[in-house]
């Protein structure tokens, strides 16, 4: 996979909370790209900051796509 072919911005159109519960993630990509993760979580919750502690989030597959 050619990694340059990934664009996201933290900015208003490409991530945003749709409510409390929810977060709006959009990515461009190019059409080799068969299968996204997205991987979150807090990385604080641990208590990682400095320690050798492993930060272990949640990962999901982005199912919905849209072609353009």
């Amino acid at each position: 996979m050619e990694f340059t072919g990934v664009y996201h911005k933290t900015s208003e159109q490409f991530s945003y909370a749709q409510n409390e519960e929810e977060l709006v993630v959009n990515l461009k990509t190019g059409y080799d790209v068969r299968r996204v993760f997205i991987h979150y979580g807090d990385p604080f919750e641990a208590g990682i900051l400095g320690g050798k502690e492993k930060w272990v989030g949640k990962r999901e597959e982005i199912v919905y796509k849209k072609r353009l």
